[in-house]
């Protein structure tokens, strides 16, 4: 079942181009590491 999603294509805020790794801290952030925009967005 999809329960949520979020972000699109593309190189602004809350946009991925090649998001290749995510991992949740222990304050439940969400971290997205994006290869081709060269980030990780939080």
């Amino acid at each position: 079942e999809h329960i949520i999603s979020w972000g699109a294509d593309g190189t602004g805020p809350g946009q991925f181009d090649l998001p290749h790794d995510v991992t949740v801290d222990s304050n439940n952030n969400v971290y997205v590491m994006d290869r081709e925009n060269n980030r990780c967005q939080v």
